[in-house]
């Protein structure tokens, strides 16, 4: 190198990666030994086991024949041929769409409003709309099943206002209860990419003189486009698995769906070849929205989004405005969370042993019937048993994976970007995919506890990586890199270093894991046995074998666990835990 090479200025993205590969100098080289390496094949051999093996045993056993093992293309082309298959394909992505534009129409106004403007309650709002986030889907579809069940109230109001019969067990039905569950994702993605993105332009387009609502629409909108396609996303991905809802409402309506037709065919006789080909056209569909979804961002998103992160300028709404606004977040928060919440608990406490709810018969004897069953103290300490097994394992594998990812090691993006795609990986055929692949061979996992917390790990360890990641990306790498310059080991640095200015984060994270995977169906319905049992499942069966009232008494229970659940995050991460709306 001659003097002019080094007079040369260095482009910006070459000093990047020059930062990036200065954990790999002879400073860097030497602080990670042999047991850092061991760990990482630890980590890269769970990530296999808990997603890839599965998802290869999934698409394995739709090109082969169950009986031969041969390759053999006949039972899948077979099935697709079928109009069942496509008439289940379509009532999936056609919910997920209709689902996708109801919560948006709710939550990406009202998180233009939380976050940009001066809302009246906006700090309610929020708190009330990430609440919804950890209150399972499953028990706002029970909840509505008391006012727009069949013959309830409600119900036959509607049914006389449209003269049509009118009630929850139908396409529109199942379609409001999925955007219920698609809500409060869809507005915390946008709530974070409104609070990450700087005000600078749509202060500049007030200063020269242009109403609110131009700026919202000429640089406002354009610049969060790809925010509200990754969101709609998000949340369409997220409708189309959420099995909770459709085990309620949609089987009992006859509605035809990709994933439970993969459960249906796990009765008897078992039909691999058709749950197989089944769960690669749902996971066809999700890594093609995903491949086009990442496409699209990449090329529409404008370096403001994620670029400086300065003040906010809230925008004064007009009083008429405000007024309009608040209204239609409230009735998101009453339609999301005030209403099943308050439903839930009535229909707990109402001593009918029906969905009808009496307020003369109020008493807590669904409650004693409820704990008196054997099943359900059984339930709640197996969710609570493996919801911690998987919340630890989770947590362990996300900080490995982003940190060996950071430090260079062989196969770190790879091995993160499987674990994001496990996302969109549908509960239902991840535990497909683990029964093909443990119920024989050398490895036989099947009817075992161990078999639903992989299935756990492999179902959250996308929520546990990010959150991570987010947080371990803030760390100053000179700050691990003069740590290495005196000598200080690698495992000594994470503990003293990284892992302490992660902390608070790593908790957070572990409070929505934790509660994520205590009330995990998708995942679990086909891997339990009479002594696995959960607390989803047994609340899925008390419907089934029309234990009414027990089953309000656990969905409230649940309820309950999901408000301290998000109390307990707020404490630990703060009221900035999600977005900053200050």
């Amino acid at each position: 190198m001659n003097d002019t090479d080094l007079k040369r200025p260095v482009p910006p993205r070459q000093r990047v990666d020059i930062g990036h590969r200065g954990f790999r100098t002879p400073v860097g080289r030497s602080v990670h030994g042999k047991w850092a390496r061991v760990a990482w094949a630890a980590t890269i051999l769970s990530v296999i086991i808990a997603v890839v093996y599965p998802i290869f045993r999934v698409v394995l056993a739709g090109v082969t024949q169950p009986s031969t093992g041969m390759f053999d293309l006949s039972g899948m082309l077979s099935v697709l041929s079928m109009p069942y298959t496509w008439e289940a394909t379509y009532n999936t992505v056609a919910i997920g769409i209709v689902a996708t534009v109801i919560a948006l129409l709710f939550a990406a106004p009202m998180a233009w409003g939380v976050v940009r403007t001066t809302l009246w309650g906006r700090r309610l709002f929020m708190h009330l709309s990430f609440l919804s986030f950890l209150t399972p889907g499953m028990l706002i579809a029970l909840a509505y099943l008391i006012p727009l069940g069949p013959h309830m109230p409600v119900s036959q109001w509607l049914t006389d206002l449209f003269d049509s019969p009118t009630s929850l067990y139908g396409f529109w039905g199942l379609a409001l209860m999925t955007a219920c569950h698609e809500f409060p994702i869809i507005f915390i993605s946008l709530a974070v990419s409104l609070s990450s993105m700087s005000s600078d332009l749509e202060d500049a387009g007030y200063a020269h003189g242009l109403s609110p609502s131009r700026v919202v629409w000429r640089i406002t909108a354009p610049l969060m486009k790809p925010a509200l396609v990754s969101a709609s996303f998000l949340g369409f991905v997220a409708g189309i698995n959420i099995f909770g809802v459709q085990a309620v409402i949609a089987i009992p309506a006859r509605i035809p769906l990709l994933t439970t037709a993969i459960y249906q065919d796990f009765g008897y006789p078992v039909d691999f070849v058709h749950a197989a080909t089944m769960a690669i056209v749902l996971l066809v569909i999700s890594i093609a929205l995903t491949a086009a979804t990442n496409w699209y961002v990449r090329r529409s998103s404008h370096p403001l989004v994620v670029g400086k992160a300065g003040g906010h300028t809230k925008l004064r709404l007009a009083t008429g405005v405000n007024f309009a606004l608040t209204v239609w977040s409230s009735i998101a928060v009453l339609l999301i969370l005030i209403i099943p919440g308050s439903t839930l608990i009535l229909g707990s406490l109402s001593n009918t042993g029906s969905y009808a709810i009496s307020l003369a018969d109020l008493d807590f004897s669904a409650y004693v019937a409820l704990f008196e069953l054997g099943q359900t103290v059984l339930a709640i300490g197996n969710s609570a048993l493996f919801a911690l097994v998987t919340t630890v394992v989770v947590l362990l594998l996300a900080l490995a994976l982003v940190y060996f990812e950071r430090h260079g090691f062989v196969f770190g993006k790879t091995m993160n970007a499987i674990s994001d795609l496990a996302f969109v990986i549908p509960g239902i055929v991840l535990a497909f995919g683990l029964i093909s692949a443990y119920s024989g061979g050398p490895l036989v996992l099947y009817n075992t506890a161990a078999i639903v917390v992989i299935a756990y790990i492999g179902r959250f360890l996308p929520f546990g990586r990010r959150n991570v990641h987010g947080s371990v990306a803030e760390i100053d790498r000179d700050l691990e890199l003069a740590a290495y310059s005196h000598s200080v080991p690698g495992g000594t640095t994470f503990a003293k270093v990284v892992f302490p200015l992660t902390k608070r984060a790593v908790l957070a994270a572990a409070i929505i894991c934790f509660f994520f995977a205590f009330n995990e169906l998708s995942a679990s319905i086909l891997l339990i046995t009479s002594d696995t049992v959960v607390s989803a499942t047994v609340l899925l069966s008390y419907k089934e074998e029309g234990l009414i009232g027990q089953m309000y008494a656990l969905s409230s229970v649940l309820f309950v666990l999901s408000i301290l659940a998000y109390t307990i995050v707020i404490k630990l991460a703060g009221r900035r835990a999600f977005a900053d709306i200050d």
